[in-house]
């Protein structure tokens, strides 16, 4: 199953970070008044969220024994027998999010975007 879209917003996040970066070396926020390190800050958090923006989950390949995450990074294995969620997270509406962990990585498999598989998840790992 995929999810739709999700590239040009990581671009569009990453080109505004990097023009206001290129702004602070250029000393213009100071010359208008503003100072460049809230601006760098400003380009850090952009920086930030299209990194965490490149880790979500694009497609996930429901096998029999295991199920497969892919990011534009790649592909991460996740065995039935040996995957426990690393967080359920249930919201006022009821839309389920589970966490996935591997190694320093987190991989959030949403319910509004892949509604069969977070059916099956919920069968497999018992949330209500």
């Amino acid at each position: 199953m995929t999810t739709s879209g999700g590239k040009p917003l990581i671009f569009v996040e990453f080109f505004c970070a990097l023009i206001l970066l290129i702004l602070i070396f250029l000393k213009i926020p100071e010359r208008d008044g503003y100072s460049p390190a809230i601006c760098f800050l400003i380009a850090l958090f952009g920086f930030f969220r299209a990194y965490s923006h490149s880790l979500t989950v694009r497609e996930i390949k429901w096998l029999k024994d295991k199920f497969i995450l892919c990011t534009l990074y790649g592909e991460k294995i996740f065995l039935f027998d040996k995957t426990t969620p690393y967080k359920v997270e249930k919201r006022k509406n009821g839309i389920v999010r589970f966490v996935f962990k591997k190694g320093f990585q987190l991989f959030v498999v949403n319910e509004l975007d892949f509604p069969e598989i977070v059916k099956k998840m919920k069968m497999l790992y018992n949330v209500d």
